[in-house]
């Protein structure tokens, strides 16, 4: 058998081919099952009542899908993405409002953050999320990334602005006596097993 055309062959093949493909997903029934699960997406905002009582609201994803590539080492292609109706407060009112009147759920079901490549050594990288059918640039902070044969982990957060995410089409739930911070916390774990 002639090996010069199985090397060349080998030689010419997409790098992508050569990059193993990943994907998962993740449901929680309950807010406290995506509060206490080893994957999880949290939100947190500060509400503050007549400029004296503040109030720490946490959120958290109840279902959420990821999918990319590793190759040596590298993470790339990274989705998360999410449907708005998964996102919980635990409160129904402000769940209803959050879904509704905040994101418009109805034009825009989906949000998703894309990041093109995540490097062991990265303590931060850019990002896009795509949000009431926007675009919206994040940094995203990594605190941790594990890869090894059989697992895939990785930690982070970021900062989000009310007041940049409102010049998208996002309505501000503040009301007179209950405002929002401008500031909206994000932090995640991904843990995905080969």
């Amino acid at each position: 058998m002639n090996l010069v055309p199985l090397i060349l062959l080998i030689l010419f093949i997409p790098q992508n081919l050569l990059a193993d493909y990943f994907s998962g997903k993740y449901q929680y029934n309950t807010f406290e099952k995506a509060k206490n699960a080893k994957s999880v997406i949290e939100f947190t905002i500060v509400s503050t009542k007549l400029g004296l009582f503040s109030t720490t609201i946490p959120g958290y994803i109840r279902a959420f899908k990821y999918e990319g590539t590793e190759k040596k080492g590298l993470l790339l292609n990274l989705k998360v993405s999410f449907k708005v109706k998964d996102m919980d407060t635990n409160h129904r009112g402000r769940n209803k409002d959050l879904h509704h009147s905040v994101l418009n759920y109805l034009i825009a079901p989906k949000i998703s953050v894309y990041i093109e490549s995540l490097n062991p050594n990265d303590e931060s990288v850019n990002a896009q999320m795509s949000i009431l059918n926007k675009t919206y640039p994040m940094k995203i902070s990594i605190d941790f990334y594990h890869l090894d044969s059989s697992s895939i982990e990785v930690r982070g957060s970021s900062r989000l602005s009310l007041k940049s995410l409102e010049q998208l089409g996002l309505k501000n739930p503040s009301i007179l006596i209950a405002k929002l911070d401008d500031e909206i916390k994000v932090n995640f774990r991904i843990l995905h097993f080969k």
